[in-house]
C-alpha cells in the first residue's frame, strides 16, 4: 500500500503544463482538478456546492462515471472513467450540433484525407465534402466511426472536454451573477491525469478523500460534507457499484484510506522531521 501511495504521490507533484491538455480516451480513467483563479473562492455558500453537483451530474452522467468528488472553498477534485465509444457517440449527438471551428482547423487535413477516403455513400451523405457540412457532428462521427480510429479518437477527447468545459462554464455564469461579478472564476483549462492501473484509481479516491483533512477542514473523513466519501459510507449509487468493483467490499474501502491517512501523517512527520535537521 505505502509504496504504491508512494508513487501516486511523486505523480501528483509533477504538475506540468502538459497536464490540461492530456487527451480523454474512452475507457479510461482520470483524476481531474481546478481550482480558483488566483486561488480565489469558487465557492461562497451551500447552496453554491449542491448547484454545482447538481449541474455537474446533469452535463457529465452520459459521459463518463465518477468514482470520488470533493469541493473546497477555492478548488475541486474529481476521479472519473470515462464511458465507452458508443456511449458518448449516442450522447453526444443529441448535444452537439457543429465540432468546434478550433477543431476542425487543427484536424482539417486529416478529416479531409479521411474524406476523401471514404466510399462514395458516405461523401454523397456530407453534401459534396463541403466545410461546413463536414463540421456537423452527426456526418463527422460517422465519417470517424466507419473510417479513421485516429480521428475518433480525436473527436472522443474533443466531446469529453468540450462538454465538461461549458458545464464549468454553466457554473461561472450562475456565479458571476449571484457575486455581481465578472472575468474568469477558475484557472484557465482544468487539469487532468491519466490513472493505468486499479490501485491508482483508488490511491487517487484516497487522495480526493484526503483534501479535507490535508486542509484541515477536519480530523476524519466522514465530518467533511462536500465529498463523495459519504456515498460510500451509506452505499447510495454510484459508489455502491465502485465499492464492490475497486475494494470487494466497504470494510476494505475504510481501511484502504486509513492506511493512506497514516501513510500522509508519517509523511508529514518526516517532512518537519527533516526542516529541523536543516
Amino acid at each position: 500500500m505505502k509504496n504504491h501511495t508512494n508513487n501516486y504521490l511523486k505523480k501528483e507533484s509533477l504538475a506540468t503544463k502538459q497536464d490540461s491538455i492530456i487527451p480523454l480516451q474512452a475507457n479510461t480513467a482520470y483524476h481531474i482538478f481546478n481550482r480558483g483563479n488566483n486561488k480565489q473562492l469558487i465557492f461562497f455558500n451551500d447552496n453554491n456546492y449542491t448547484y454545482f453537483m447538481d449541474k455537474y451530474e446533469s452535463y457529465m452522467h452520459n459521459y463518463w462515471d465518477t468514482y470520488a468528488w470533493v469541493l473546497m472553498e477555492n478548488h475541486f477534485h474529481l476521479v472519473i472513467r470515462v464511458k465507452s465509444v458508443d456511449e458518448i457517440i449516442k450522447a453526444a449527438k443529441n448535444d452537439f450540433n457543429k465540432i468546434d471551428k478550433n477543431f476542425y482547423k487543427k484536424h482539417k487535413e486529416l478529416i479531409e484525407k479521411v474524406y476523401q477516403d471514404a466510399d462514395t455513400d458516405i461523401r454523397d451523405s456530407v453534401s459534396q465534402g463541403k466545410h461546413t457540412e463536414l463540421t456537423g457532428f452527426q456526418n463527422l462521427s460517422a465519417l470517424a466511426q466507419l473510417h479513421s480510429p485516429v480521428l475518433l479518437r480525436h473527436l472522443i477527447s474533443w466531446v469529453v472536454s468540450e462538454r465538461f468545459r461549458r458545464f464549468l462554464l454553466g457554473y461561472v455564469m450562475a456565479i458571476n451573477k449571484q457575486q455581481e461579478r465578472t472575468g474568469s472564476l477558475f484557472q484557465k483549462a482544468f487539469k487532468r491525469k491519466q490513472l493505468s492501473s486499479e490501485i491508482d484509481i483508488k490511491n487517487a479516491i484516497s487522495y480526493v478523500h484526503h483534501n479535507p483533512i490535508h486542509h484541515s477542514y477536519t480530523i476524519t473523513y466522514d465530518q467533511y460534507k462536500w465529498s463523495s466519501y459519504d456515498n460510500y459510507m451509506r452505499q447510495k449509487p454510484p459508489s455502491e457499484k465502485h465499492t464492490k468493483l475497486l475494494y470487494g467490499n466497504l470494510d476494505d474501502m475504510i481501511a484502504h484510506h486509513q492506511d493512506y491517512k497514516i501513510y500522509k501523517k508519517e509523511m508529514n512527520c518526516k517532512i518537519s522531521l527533516d526542516m529541523d535537521g536543516i
